[in-house]
C-alpha cells in the first residue's frame, strides 16, 4: 500500500541516501588530501576522472564497508521504535484512545427573538 510505501522512502531510503551522500563526500576528500601527503599516491590522473591507485582503492574500499555499517546503526537508532509494520495493529491503538467526557467549553448560543 501507498502508506507502507511513504513509511520505508521516509524513514529508511531517504536517511540512507544522505548518509551515504556525507560519507561518500568525505571519502572523496580524505582520498584527495592524502595524495601526496607521506609519500602516499592515492590518485593516478584526475583528467579522467578520479583514476585511483591500490592505495587510493583500498581506502575507498574501506570507507565503503564503513558506510554500511554506519548506515545500518544510524538507521537502527532513528527506526528503532518502527520495529513493528504491523499498521492494522497500530491503528488499533490509535482508535482506543480515551475521549473527555463532559460538556463543551463554550455554551452554545442560543438566539432570541422578539
Amino acid at each position: 500500500r501507498y502508506d507502507q510505501l511513504m513509511d520505508l522512502g521516509w524513514k529508511w531510503m531517504l536517511p540512507a541516501a544522505l548518509i551515504n551522500i556525507v560519507v561518500t563526500a568525505i571519502g572523496v576528500t580524505l582520498i584527495q588530501g592524502l595524495d601526496g601527503w607521506s609519500g602516499m599516491h592515492t590518485i593516478k590522473s584526475i583528467t579522467d576522472g578520479l583514476a585511483l591507485t591500490l592505495s587510493g582503492k583500498t581506502i575507498a574500499i574501506v570507507f565503503g564497508f564503513g558506510n554500511l555499517f554506519l548506515t545500518a546503526g544510524i538507521l537502527s537508532l532513528i527506526n528503532w521504535r518502527s520495529r513493528d509494520f504491523n499498521l492494522k495493529k497500530q491503528r488499533r491503538k490509535i482508535r482506543l484512545v480515551d475521549l473527555p467526557k463532559g460538556k463543551p467549553a463554550v455554551a452554545p448560543i442560543v438566539s432570541e427573538t422578539v
